[in-house]
């Protein structure tokens, strides 16, 4: 059975199911201190790197290679409350 898969981003209801194409968080620190800052979240908050993903539709156009992300690319987009459809 597959392994059912949530976008991080608060509000954001894609998921695999969807057929979304999801990102896991970057191992590189500096990378993911980015990524954890556009999204506010702090620091001191629980945060399984490991097991969490944002969906394309919180990245340009350009950050997004034919089979994953450009290397540093950051997510930019519908970090509010997300209004994706």
């Amino acid at each position: 059975m597959p392994r059912f898969r949530k976008c991080r981003v608060r509000g954001c209801e894609s998921t695999s199911v969807d057929k979304i194409r999801l990102f896991r968080f970057p191992n590189e620190l500096e990378l993911a201190e980015k990524w954890k800052k556009n999204l506010k979240i702090a620091p001191t908050d629980h945060f399984p790197a490991t097991n969490s993903f944002i969906c394309e539709k919180h990245f340009e156009k350009e950050a997004i290679g034919s089979k994953m992300l450009k290397r540093n690319a950051i997510p930019t987009l519908n970090l509010g409350k997300c209004k994706c459809f």
